[in-house]
């Protein structure tokens, strides 16, 4: 569920590598069971091949949201934050970007719905936080 594919494909996919790092059958009837599961349990909604997640805010007609989304603006930074963090932590230290390009890739990649200049404000956050380090070179230090 972290990796948050948008589409039914995708998250088959992702089904299918999780079960064989598993190592528990990943044939379409088991990834079949796994997507059903999630759909009872509502974690996920199914629009064609379109994937939504809980809470559903992103889901297309929901005109409440936008007059919403200026009062969230700080409490999702926040949110961004602590998530990018936890990110970082759940990977062990010596799999973690080295450098300061490849960390703004990184939550790039992993926190999909941000834009460039929020990724370069978590970056900035960090190192005035001390959660990392930046040497001359570039490299990362993880106080983390």
């Amino acid at each position: 569920l972290r990796s948050k594919a948008k589409e039914i494909d995708g998250l088959n996919n992702v089904i299918k590598q999780k079960l064989a790092s598993y190592r528990q059958a990943n044939s379409q009837d088991q990834i079949d069971l796994v997507v059903t599961y999630l759909k009872k349990k509502a974690i996920i909604k199914q629009d064609n091949k379109a994937i939504y997640y809980s809470p559903f805010d992103n889901i297309k007609g929901n005109s409440s949201k936008v007059s919403q989304d200026d009062n969230k603006n700080s409490k999702d930074s926040a949110t961004t934050y602590q998530r990018a963090i936890a990110q970082l932590k759940s990977r062990p230290a010596g799999t973690r970007p080295s450098k300061k390009s490849s960390l703004t890739n990184y939550l790039k990649s992993h926190l999909r719905n941000e834009d460039s200049k929020t990724i370069d404000k978590l970056v900035k956050q960090m190192v005035s936080n001390k959660i990392i380090v930046i040497s001359n070179t570039n490299k990362l230090i993880y106080k983390i």
